[in-house]
């Protein structure tokens, strides 16, 4: 599944002119898909600083969050995408990896979520207000 559906959205305003878009991403892993679609939104959106962008990533799995809280990949990780992504959005460090910028890691918020069992939307689990939810590698 590619996001570029993604590219035909219509960006919505709310009332008293806000503009947010929040999106989730159940069962994240590593967190490479919240990451691509934090990188996605911020070329997309007109004047990104105008815009309130969130992606909750979330997981089951404890060690997977960890990783991906710390927003570091591998080469393996960017396999097919341009180098440029990796040039712009990312920074390199000595150990061969690549950190996601400060700008984009901050809309990028990794939480422990059972999407079977949890109560949803609620503002009790920062799930309210999701404009799109991706369940892709979701199992029930």
């Amino acid at each position: 599944m590619g996001l570029r559906p993604l590219g035909r959205v219509r960006w919505p305003r709310r009332r008293g002119g806000g503009r947010r878009v929040g999106i989730r991403r159940a069962g994240c892993r590593t967190g490479a898909e919240a990451v691509s679609i934090a990188v996605l939104l911020y070329r997309m959106i007109p004047d990104p600083a105008a815009w309130n962008v969130t992606v909750l990533a979330t997981d089951i799995n404890p060690r997977s969050l960890k990783k991906a809280a710390e927003g570091v990949y591998g080469e393996w990780s960017f396999r097919g995408a341009p180098d440029w992504i990796k040039a712009r959005y990312f920074k390199a460090l000595d150990n061969g990896r690549f950190e996601l910028q400060p700008h984009l890691r901050s809309r990028v918020t990794f939480a422990d979520r059972n999407f079977a069992d949890e109560l949803s939307p609620s503002l009790l689990n920062n799930t309210n207000a999701m404009t799109v939810m991706f369940c892709r590698s979701v199992r029930s």
